[in-house]
């Protein structure tokens, strides 16, 4: 079930209801981090200063500032990207939220600042030859949805590397359809609809296991994942991973935030040989 959140909006004032899925104000579109945001930033600097990267792309580029939970508005991912951009360097910056899009406008200069489906865009700013990072950071599996094929062909676009958040909530969506998608009104697992005397056609339940499938059909591309059956998240990580192996090193970091809630794991795919220092921290002896 999506989660709302409650929270005031420290750059407009606002009060703002919000899911957990898209935690963007209403008003003025500045974004809500969570406490294991600042933990995925020390990442990304990290991946950035290892590693000799001329073009930066952050396809799910957000405001620029994110707000915290305690209110404090500090750096997201495109002004920390831009203190990498050098001279001959490239940043570009996609945002599809309109409001998002005119926060992130007035906060980052050195950019090429896109308002658009990144899904659409990305491919035109990869040219293989120049040493590109894509950070490919969704809420969840994104609004819209990053496309699996987008993912496999940047994966084996060569000097591309890709830094790709993968959220728990997916495996929790996967589930929420197979329960509810070939459910019958004579045994429905939901105990308020069968109060309320829902049909299937009227469950709200199946309405949002119908869109949750479209956008997890999106994510996983070519996967039959409604037959996958229940896997440890850690499994679902790696098997979105695997293609990503055919033309990368892959390592994978967990991010461990306050809460199941906050919590997801980051996929670090690069063409390039692992870094021996700074990185190390992050990644697990491989085995």
């Amino acid at each position: 079930m999506s989660q709302s959140i409650t929270w005031e909006c420290t750059n407009c004032g606002r009060q703002c209801a919000t899911t957990l899925e898209d935690p963007v104000c209403p008003g003025c579109g500045i974004r809500l981090a969570t406490w294991a945001t600042r933990k995925k930033h020390e990442y990304l600097r990290e991946v950035c200063s290892e590693n000799e990267y001329e073009v930066f792309i952050d396809a799910c580029a957000g405001s620029g500032m994110l707000q915290y939970p305690d209110g404090s508005i500090k750096k997201g991912s495109p002004l920390i990207l831009e203190e990498f951009v050098k001279d001959k360097g490239k940043l570009i910056c996609v945002e599809i939220n309109k409001k998002t899009y005119g926060i992130l406008s007035n906060y980052v200069s050195n950019a090429i600042i896109i308002n658009d489906d990144c899904n659409k865009v990305i491919l035109n700013y990869v040219d293989a030859e120049t040493p590109t990072l894509v950070f490919i950071d969704p809420n969840g599996y994104g609004v819209p949805p990053i496309d699996r094929y987008l993912v496999l062909d940047l994966s084996a676009a060569p000097n591309t590397d890709l830094l790709i958040q993968y959220s728990w909530r997916i495996a929790r969506e996967m589930g929420f359809c197979r329960k509810y998608l070939f459910c019958k009104d004579d045994d429905c697992p939901s105990r308020l609809a069968r109060q309320k005397g829902l049909t299937c056609n009227s469950c709200y339940n199946r309405s949002r296991a119908i869109a949750w499938k479209n956008s997890l059909d999106t994510w996983w591309g070519p996967s039959d994942w409604m037959n996958w059956g229940s896997m440890r998240i850690e499994e679902y990580v790696r098997e979105y991973a695997q293609p990503l192996r055919d033309n990368n090193k892959v390592d994978i970091h967990f991010v461990q935030g306050r809460s199941r809630l906050n919590s997801y794991h980051l996929i670090f795919a690069t063409k390039f040989d692992l870094p021996r220092i700074g990185l190390r921290k992050w990644f697990k002896p491989r085995k």
